[in-house]
């Protein structure tokens, strides 16, 4: 017996889906690191933060989403 909470597999995959949507809307909608005209190391460095930046905010709107669908199964 599975919890009610946990839902049906359908449920699961469009979670991990939307998820995945999520990300990449992040990253397009954000762009790249717009580093003309500067050094090469400080781009990369300023690309990775970004990134990490970008991976933080999806991980965070995924993850209420999550919590607002579990609540909701309550």
């Amino acid at each position: 017996m599975r919890a009610r909470w946990m839902g049906t597999s359908g449920e699961w995959v469009f979670l991990v889906l939307l998820f995945f949507f999520s990300f990449f809307l992040f990253c397009v909608r954000n762009g790249g690191a717009k580093g003309h005209g500067t050094k090469k190391a400080y781009r990369v460095a300023n690309e990775r933060r970004l990134l990490h930046w970008r991976a933080q905010h999806a991980l965070y709107y995924s993850g209420t989403t999550l919590i607002h669908v579990i609540t909701l199964r309550l």
